[in-house]
Order: C-alpha cells, then structure tokens, then sequence
C-alpha cells in the first residue's frame, strides 16, 4: 500500500472517532437534561451549605433540604394536590433525634423506599445511606398537626408528642419537598 492511502485512511479513522466521540457527549448531555429536578438540584449542588438546612421554625422562603435516616409511611394526603402526603422523616444523629414533617409525591417517596423499608425492619443499626431531600417550608396548619400527633402517638405512644410541645418538637413548619418551583 503507498503511503497517501494510508495517511487518507488514518485521517478518516481519527474523523471517524471524533465524531463517535461527539455524539456519545451529545447523549450523555441529553440524559442530564432529562432528569428529575430533584435529581438536577441534587448534581448542581457540590458541597451542601448547613445554612440551607432546613429550620422548621423559621420559615425562610428559600430552597432548603433536610438529611433523614428513617422515613414513615404516608399518613396524610394533601388534598389540594393529588398524589402528594405527608410523611415523618426522622433523622437520627450520634445521641439526638430530629423530627421533620415532609410533604412528597409519589414519585418523590419511591427514591427513598429503602430507608422507609429500613424503618420498618427489625435491624437494629442505622443504615449507611441517608436520604437528602430538597424543598421550601410551609406551615403546619392545625389539621396537619392533629393528624401528626395522632400518627406519632400510634408508634411511640401517646402523651410523648402533645399540642403543647408540638412546636417546640417539630416546629411551626413542614417542607414541602413536592413544590420545588418558586
């Protein structure tokens, strides 16, 4: 074989290679794009800041996320949006427990059906995974309170969650991690 035929044929393997190699980046952007937001926010976010932990007692309208450990099953539905409850997510860390109301769709819950299923599971130590979850506060209206200390009551017996402390346990807010645009 001469030597222009083998120049033209390396010439139109590398051309070759340079366009597989676009069109692989030009898929893999496109299933970026596709995500879910929370998944979106999740990759956006490099190293969360505790200053967007969220605070149950405050309120502040901004995106917040809370990290969980133990997740309850749905024990109210938002009637206002269809396919959207209220769970308990627990996040216990070194010697505290740290209650949170969160408002999450369907969809939402199926991500973290592992730590739900560890919850209700006999084992004994934490999993290693914890659930990250982002949303904005919004408050506890007193039928979403009523039914939180009912549902609490069943599982940790009653006169331990009261109206009187409920505030002070749980806070004045819950995060509503199924309306993420604002």
């Amino acid at each position: 074989m001469d030597r222009p035929s083998r120049l033209i044929r390396f010439i139109l393997l590398l051309v070759i290679l340079t366009l597989l190699s676009v069109m692989v980046l030009l898929a893999v952007q496109r299933y970026m794009d596709a995500r879910t937001p929370k998944e979106k926010i999740e990759s956006t976010v490099a190293v969360r800041s505790y200053d967007d932990y969220f605070d149950p007692y405050t309120g502040e309208d901004k995106l917040q996320f809370i990290e969980f450990n133990l997740l309850s099953e749905p024990y109210a539905a938002d009637d206002e949006q269809p396919g959207e409850c209220f769970y308990l997510a627990i996040e216990e860390f070194e010697e505290a427990s740290y209650l949170y109301i969160v408002c999450m769709s369907d969809e939402q819950f199926n991500n973290y059906e592992d730590i739900y299923e560890f919850t209700f599971s006999d084992e004994e130590s934490l999993p290693v995974d914890t659930g990250v979850i982002y949303g904005y506060p919004a408050p506890i209206e007193d039928d979403l309170k009523a039914l939180t200390i009912e549902y609490f009551d069943l599982f940790w017996g009653e006169g331990i969650l009261t109206e009187d402390n409920f505030n002070d346990i749980v806070g004045t807010f819950y995060l509503d991690a199924a309306y993420q645009e604002r």
